[in-house]
């Protein structure tokens, strides 16, 4: 998973305002600002990705990660793994796991390679560039979405 972030530092009208709201509702507006800035930038991996079956763009998406912090959130864009059942056999119920799901890698595992190569074969990065071109497009949308929701629960 690639590690690719934006912060955004000195805002003081905006963390004013987010304070004069009950948590709960500062809270559901930034995740709404925050997933406005991932989709811009998960539509632009979609149509980066390399197209042979159509199945690794079908697979990028864009997720709300759990925060620590009341006003820190995280949207994650990737492409999806799969999920396994452990099958019911001797060893696995000896182990008591028979049943149990693990991650695996999924249809499109492949992704790694297009995205870094390997030593046969040179990469074709398109989570990386899409972050890069849309990064502020994203930080607009952000913007924008907080502004709307923040002028709608202040009203």
């Amino acid at each position: 998973m690639l590690d690719l972030s934006v912060k955004m530092l000195g805002l003081k009208e905006l963390s004013a305002q987010l304070d004069a709201l009950p948590l709960r509702v500062a809270q559901r507006i930034l995740g709404k600002a925050v997933s406005a800035g991932a989709r811009i930038v998960r539509d632009e991996a979609i149509a980066r990705a390399p197209v042979a079956t159509g199945a690794l763009r079908s697979q990028i998406f864009t997720k709300r990660e759990r925060s620590e912090s009341a006003y820190e959130k995280t949207s994650v864009v990737g492409v999806k793994n799969g999920v396994a059942r452990y099958g019911n056999t001797a060893a696995n119920r000896r182990m008591n796991r028979a049943g149990k799901e693990y991650k695996v890698d999924g249809k499109t595992y492949y992704w790694r390679f297009l995205e870094f190569g390997t030593h046969k074969m040179r990469a074709h990065p398109f989570l990386r560039p899409a972050f890069d071109d849309k990064q502020w497009e994203a930080v607009r949308a952000i913007q924008e979405t907080l502004e709307k929701n923040l002028d709608k629960a202040i009203e």
